[in-house]
């Protein structure tokens, strides 16, 4: 069904999506109005959050480290015609003359950017749909 390049990304995506899920459902609105439990879950959920916010910066961190590793490894042999978002923003970052430095830091908040994107753009539209 996926191809060989698909699979990965998939497999990626699909875990990015349900990380942020998580982090999602952690804010319910029907947390107790006991004012022990609120200050105990408030303590709970900040760690939480901070220990999935440091899993998907590894996530990303891994999917550029993946990059630039192939894209070493493709300058000695043969050049790869398919380039994705992550490509061209390494080479942005590599020979970009900004303003500002592009650090790695900047490419994970647009790949965010881009997933939290697409899904905001299908709920809108099935919530337009209704």
């Amino acid at each position: 069904m996926f191809s060989i390049d698909c699979k990965p990304w998939f497999f990626i995506s699909s875990k990015v999506f349900h990380v942020k899920i998580q982090c999602y459902l952690s804010f319910s609105l029907t947390l107790p109005f006991d004012l022990f439990s609120f200050f105990y879950i408030i303590g709970y959920l900040g760690i939480y959050v901070e220990w999935k916010k440091y899993e998907l910066d590894r996530i990303l961190q891994n999917i550029i480290d993946e990059h630039k590793e192939s894209k070493t490894t493709t300058e000695t042999g043969k050049q790869e015609a398919n380039e994705d978002l992550v490509d061209i923003l390494l080479k942005l970052q590599k020979h970009g003359n900004f303003g500002f430095p592009l650090i790695d830091n900047n490419i994970k908040a647009i790949i965010l950017n881009i997933f939290g994107g697409g899904g905001e753009t299908s709920s809108i539209a099935i919530e337009w749909a209704m």
